[in-house]
């Protein structure tokens, strides 16, 4: 159980992070999490959600293979 949680954990933060990386090495919007400040009292944070979403949808889909792999064995 605890294998399995890891084995999610880590590829949620690859899958996540190289989307990030090349949405900032290939100055891609939608791929990019960006902060801005509008005033001098609040700072707004933009940008897209998609490689969080992609890298959850990822680590949902590998933990369910690994979970029937497992159980196969």
């Amino acid at each position: 159980m605890f294998k399995t949680h890891i084995i999610s954990l880590c590829t949620f933060l690859f899958v996540s992070g190289f989307l990030l990386l090349i949405g900032y090495a290939q100055n891609i919007e939608w791929l990019m999490l960006y902060y801005y400040e509008k005033t001098a009292t609040s700072l707004h944070a933009g940008g897209s959600m998609l490689p969080l979403l992609i890298g959850l949808a990822a680590s949902y889909l590998i933990t369910t293979i690994y979970k029937r792999t497992t159980q196969q064995a």
